[in-house]
């Protein structure tokens, strides 16, 4: 389910950030784009780092690498969320659960609806944190209540094979944590 849901919203991404498909992306897009990544606009850095990921090549994967690091060091919360998929992963990089973590929390701090859906999944599967039943509620529950379809049905799913007193004190650490910010 997580999965799916990050390939969606990796799809949907790249719509947003380039009104198409980098296959059909032209020349002088990608130019403008790359213009505005080197002035140090963080969404442009994000945007080329994006379009470089899907050239697939390992050059273009390390450029991809070192745009998404330059937008996610300016605090854009999307590519902080893509560097934690790509730790998470170890795609084109070695696997490193601390820094996973690490561009995770940062994108969580700004309310990144699909950050907390992955800190979930983090506490569920026992990567980079202690498998914890009751944060991985609690991290789902709060992303799924800003709306997030995925983090509904993976709530649902949770749910479902969780006890009745883990399910409480997931609720419990939501509401402490609604309260806290």
């Amino acid at each position: 389910m997580c999965q799916a849901f990050f390939k969606m919203l990796f799809c949907a991404a790249l719509y947003f950030c380039i009104g198409t498909t980098p296959v059909y992306a032209d020349a002088q897009s990608i130019q403008s784009i790359t213009a505005k990544a080197e002035r140090g606009d963080p969404i442009y850095q994000y945007k080329l780092g994006l379009i470089f990921y899907l050239d697939g090549s390992q050059e273009s994967k390390a450029l991809s690498l070192s745009w998404i690091q330059k937008a996610a060091e300016q605090d854009y919360s999307w590519a902080q969320v893509f560097l934690a998929k790509i730790y998470r992963d170890g795609d084109d990089t070695d696997i490193n659960p601390k820094l996973s973590l690490h561009w995770l929390s940062k994108a969580i701090a700004h309310g990144h609806s699909g950050a907390e859906l992955m800190m979930g999944q983090f506490y569920m599967d026992g990567f980079a944190v202690e498998k914890d039943m009751p944060k991985a509620y609690m991290w789902t529950a709060l992303s799924a209540r800003q709306g997030l379809d995925a983090a509904k049905n993976q709530l649902t799913d949770l749910s479902t094979r969780m006890l009745p007193g883990d399910i409480l004190a997931g609720e419990q650490m939501v509401r402490d944590w609604e309260a806290a910010q």
